[in-house]
């Protein structure tokens, strides 16, 4: 998809999204209550060979609880928000990678991150981490971040762009414009799938390799009607072999015979990494 189409590049590609994607709030709403039944036996996102039971699945990021301070008359608002903020880094450190289905960012935070796809998505070309955090911070991470991390559709945006060094700052969190918060390779994005699932679209081993790394689970699975449900990230990087392969068994007299190959390795390095 180019530059220039009117929706964000991070949209899923035909493969995994067959239909336009439907309203944010309306879409987690419906899979919230089609698949509440599922949730309780941790079954939406894995198979039922489960092979991340250790792994907790949720359906929200867990709320810490808010804290209340008496109003006195010695009363210092910097020194409370100063408190706010040393709290809120340590709850954002503390976020486990849990699988969370559905997206839990509201629908605001997904319209803020519409108005600045197209700044961002001049740093992630050019995988820039210091032109990312300096984004990050001048924007007060607004359309990025929710619940205290880096939002799924902004990793997913980041994964579609194979900006590993831009990945790899949001999946570790340390840098000090982040206040402490990381992106959850686990979390689903508002079209069904997870990032492991773009990664494994993009042909990328290193990607795929960082975010295995950083606790990303190979067993999640499609989820909801605007996608083609219960596909592994590893079902979308052989079907994607099997449309090279065609291609290069028609496409023989093609310059791109020798990409096509290309690709095929790729992919078979893809497996390697999912069935080491």
């Amino acid at each position: 998809m180019s530059a220039r189409d009117e929706r964000p590049t991070h949209a899923p590609s035909p493969r995994l999204l067959p239909d336009p994607p439907r309203d944010g709030n309306e879409e987690n709403e419906r899979m919230g209550s089609k698949f509440n039944a599922l949730w309780k036996n941790e079954l939406l996102a894995l198979g039922k060979d489960d092979k991340d039971k250790a792994i907790t699945v949720r359906n929200d990021y867990p709320k810490p609880p808010v804290p209340c301070f008496e109003i006195t008359e010695d009363f210092d608002l910097e020194k409370v928000e100063e408190l706010m903020l040393e709290r809120d880094i340590k709850i954002a450190k503390s976020m486990a990678n849990d699988i969370i289905i559905p997206d839990p960012a509201p629908k605001w935070v997904g319209d803020a991150f519409l108005d600045i796809y197209a700044k961002l998505e001049h740093i992630l070309v050019k995988d820039s981490v210091r032109c990312f955090l300096r984004f990050f911070e001048n924007c007060e991470g607004q359309g990025m971040s929710s619940y205290l991390t880096i939002t799924a559709q902004t990793l997913t945006f980041i994964v579609s762009f194979n900006a590993l060094r831009c990945a790899k700052v949001v999946l570790e969190g340390m840098a000090p414009e982040l206040y402490g918060m990381h992106a959850n390779p686990n979390c689903i994005n508002k079209y069904g799938y997870f990032v492991l699932h773009e990664a494994a679209e993009k042909f990328s081993v290193d990607m795929i390799k960082l975010l295995l790394r950083h606790g990303a689970s190979p067993n999640v699975r499609t989820v909801g009607n605007d996608v083609i449900k219960n596909l592994l990230p590893l079902h979308v990087a052989v079907e994607n072999t099997c449309l090279h392969k065609y291609l290069e068994d028609n496409l023989e007299d093609n310059p791109s015979h020798s990409q096509n190959h290309e690709d095929m390795s790729t992919s078979l390095f893809i497996y390697c990494v999912y069935l080491k």
